[in-house]
This record gives C-alpha cells, structure tokens and sequence, in this order.
C-alpha cells in the first residue's frame, strides 16, 4: 500500500472515531470514551498527514508535537489549544488517574476541537498523490 493510500486509511478511522463520537455526545453517554475518540481522531488525521507528506513521526499522542512535524501551508499550529486540550485526552480517558471524569461539557468541547483538526488536516493529507 502507498503512502498515500495509507494515508487514506488514516483519515477515514479519524472520521469513523469522530463520527462515533459525536454519537455518543448525541446519546448522552460515555463522555470519557467520546473525549478519547476525539484525542484518536485528531492524532490519526495528523498522522494521516505527515505519511502523505512523506514526513516520519514518532509513537506519540503528544498532538502539538505531531503537529509541529506537519508541513507550513497545514498551518495546524495554529490551532495549539485545541491540540492540547486533545493531548490530554489520551490518558485521561484511558486510565483511572484520580482526575475528575469527563463530562458531556468536556466530551462536546473535545468533539469541537478534533473537528478543527480533522477538517485541518483532510485536504492535506488526501492531495498527495
């Protein structure tokens, strides 16, 4: 499979985790679960990305170091608070860490944020050819 085609891959499991998530959001259920599907949307679109861009990454979930290694016109950057109310996502939702648990509040603002990141990244990563 080309980079590109991986690539591709990539960014339809970030819609799927992000669709799935909003139906969570939508049914009032699992907040926590719907923050980490939205930290998993955001990092597979990055990484969807950097392969089509032929750029290495490294086994992180730290999204605004991801976001770093993305080429200028992506311009995720900009998008630095968004990225790190993800990043936080990662753990939090996935082990107990004596954090309060997510809340439908956290779960609709992590939704918002991964959206801003997933259409980021999107006609990036699929104009590689």
């Amino acid at each position: 499979m080309s980079e590109t085609d991986e690539a591709r891959v990539w960014l339809a499991y970030a819609q799927e985790d992000l669709d799935a998530a909003g139906h969570l959001i939508e049914a009032s259920a699992a907040p926590r679960i719907a923050c980490f599907l939205c930290q998993q949307a955001a990092e597979k679109s990055i990484k969807a990305l950097l392969m089509a861009s032929g750029i290495g990454f490294p086994r992180t979930h730290d999204l605004l170091a991801l976001a770093l290694l993305a080429p200028g016109p992506a311009g995720l950057a900009r998008h630095r608070d968004a990225l790190a109310l993800l990043t936080q996502w990662a753990v939090l939702a996935r082990y107990p860490t004596g954090e309060p648990d997510a809340s439908p509040l956290n779960a609709a603002e992590a939704h918002h944020a991964a959206a801003l990141i997933v259409e980021a990244c999107e006609p990036f990563a699929d104009r590689c050819d």
